[in-house]
């Protein structure tokens, strides 16, 4: 799914694509805080904290993205449900001192590297809520876009 925005800065360029893609880990490195975590590099210097033994070298697993929407209610993540909400939002999040870019997950059955198993996870791309009152863009209609991708 792209996202288009033609409040945005680029008027209508494609400003990021939402995927839940499918990739394999190649190498695994120990967390210099923490015992039971280790660290994942993805796509050039973006990194997961997982689970100690939750994956090997060569695993196949989903990549979620920060601002992903996922429903507590499935399974795969139910251990982020909080008490009165059905869905959770992905976050950048410090963990022991290392940022953590996402989420990793056991990739689906059947799943081939560089498959978007969004749908297949149900997971959908966060869209902040439409401003109330006043707030008018300023004057030339122009306002800076952020996203995860825009930051790095």
């Amino acid at each position: 799914m792209t996202t288009k925005d033609d409040n945005c800065n680029g008027g209508g360029k494609t400003l990021s694509t939402h995927r839940v893609e499918v990739v394999r880990i190649e190498t695994i490195e120990l967390h210099p805080n923490a015992d039971r975590m280790v660290l994942v590099r993805l796509f050039s210097g973006y990194t997961c904290a997982v689970g100690k033994d939750q994956f090997r070298a060569s695993d196949l697993a989903a990549y979620v993205p920060p601002d992903s929407v996922v429903e507590t209610a499935r399974p795969e993540f139910a251990f982020l449900a909080r008490e009165g909400r059905t869905t959770e939002r992905i976050r950048v999040k410090r963990l022991r001192g290392v940022y953590s870019m996402g989420l990793l997950l056991p990739a689906p059955t059947g799943a081939r590297e560089g498959d978007d198993v969004a749908a297949e996870l149900g997971v959908t791309h966060y869209e902040p809520p439409e401003p109330v009152g006043d707030n008018e863009p300023p004057p030339g209609g122009i306002r800076p876009c952020y996203d995860v991708d825009s930051l790095r």
